[in-house]
């Protein structure tokens, strides 16, 4: 009767001394994916207005895993034609934002400044030069999408922008004009 007693401690010894496998971190692929540093991307519309391309540095975020930093810097230029009454346009959209999540899709936040400049230049023809410049804040309320280990990235948001001052007092503009920009880029330089 005394073997009874010591077979059960034996098994329930037995059922409970091994390790789980789900806790081992080495099988985990979101933990040893290593994530891309840089950027590169056109966006149409969005913070430069019309379009852009841009380079886009990322910072994981230690405090919070799965959390990304952007720092972005982009370019747009369009040279007039002072005979069509065109002018020369300069936009520098300069953001940064914080996407998070270990899907596919993830949430993105940002909020920049875009730098515009409009200018005539001076000819014989015409009257003299003159230029226009403004700082447009402009917020980012958006969506990312990048496949881990996959090099691509898309991305779709709101991009409301803040008109602070107008070039022309007689038209009406919101003070906040309704935006949207679609972006289509390519990552590289993975982290060591």
């Amino acid at each position: 009767m005394k073997l009874k007693p010591f077979l059960l401690f034996a098994l329930f010894f037995l059922a409970f001394s091994g390790t789980s496998a789900a806790q081992n971190a080495s099988a985990d692929s979101a933990i040893s994916f290593r994530p891309y540093r840089n950027s590169i991307y056109i966006e149409l519309g969005g913070n430069a207005v019309f379009g852009s391309v841009n380079y886009e540095r990322l910072f994981p975020y230690a405090a919070a895993p799965g959390t990304t930093l952007a720092l972005r810097v982009g370019g747009f230029f369009h040279p007039g034609n002072n005979d069509s009454g065109v002018k020369n346009i300069l936009i520098i959209p300069l953001e940064s934002s914080a996407f998070w999540g270990r899907r596919a899709v993830k949430p993105e936040l940002g909020f920049g400044l875009t730098y515009l400049q409009s200018y005539s230049v001076q000819d014989d023809l015409h009257e003299e030069g003159y230029k226009y410049t403004e700082f447009l804040p402009v917020f980012r309320f958006g969506l990312r999408y990048e496949k881990p280990g996959k090099p691509y990235v898309a991305r779709l948001a709101l991009t409301p922008l803040v008109i602070a001052v107008l070039e022309d007092p007689g038209t009406y503009m919101p003070p906040v004009l309704p935006w949207l920009g679609l972006s289509v880029g390519y990552h590289f330089g993975k982290q060591k």
